[in-house]
């Protein structure tokens, strides 16, 4: 467990245990972890960012960035804030997922299966009308943005947000360096996890970090 604190004081960095079950490496504020859905509010940021820039708005449809094949009646109700606040009526997951390995279900997931899924979804909600937390949104926000920036997401991040921040040790697919500092995840039976790989919904969940950074 790595836990970071900023306040007034100083920004101080607490860690325990080891990277691995049976390793004897430490972790410390450099280690690497896999943040899961913090992710998102890094895509959070980069709208913010982009909106600030006047290269896009909150209540632009989707329809606006969608790529041409995607004809879904829902693109031009739910706006980038919908995505962003998980209010566009969009699922958990999208249904459309069919993992080659059940440890890491996104591996084979692409961002064509996830407008897919958009353009064919059909719901009575209508978009703003309530929260239903979502990694679909995010995911598809995420692959807007960077569509918009006409850069992938990594290097939207790294150029708006990361590189600015001095966020060195914060990306999306680890170097080799990053890679021999990263804590692994573990089954309930104590084997350890791969490294995830979430490649079509990488505004969702893809951001590897540190407690230092």
């Amino acid at each position: 467990m790595v836990v970071a604190i900023a306040d007034a004081r100083r920004p101080r960095v607490v860690a325990y245990g080891k990277v691995l079950r049976g390793s004897e490496e430490p972790v410390t504020g450099d280690t690497v972890f896999e943040v899961g859905s913090v992710t998102k509010v890094f895509t959070s940021l980069l709208l913010a960012q982009m909106v600030e820039a006047g290269e896009v708005r909150l209540d632009d449809a989707i329809a606006k960035y969608l790529p041409s094949p995607v004809r879904s009646p829902r693109a031009r109700e739910v706006t980038l804030l919908h995505l962003s606040r998980h209010t566009a009526g969009f699922p958990l997951f999208p249904d459309n997922m069919r993992p080659v390995d059940p440890l890491n279900p996104l591996d084979v997931y692409s961002n064509k299966a996830l407008f897919e899924f958009v353009d064919r979804y059909r719901t009575g909600n209508v978009a703003g009308a309530f929260h239903r937390y979502s990694n679909v949104g995010p995911a598809l926000l995420g692959e807007l943005l960077a569509r918009r920036a006409k850069v992938d997401y990594e290097t939207a991040l790294r150029r708006r947000i990361l590189d600015p921040l001095g966020m060195q040790r914060t990306g999306l697919a680890p170097t080799h360096e990053l890679r021999a500092a990263h804590a692994l995840g573990h089954t309930m039976d104590g084997q350890p996890l791969p490294l995830g790989d979430v490649r079509g919904m990488l505004g969702a969940g893809s951001l590897r970090t540190t407690g230092n950074d």
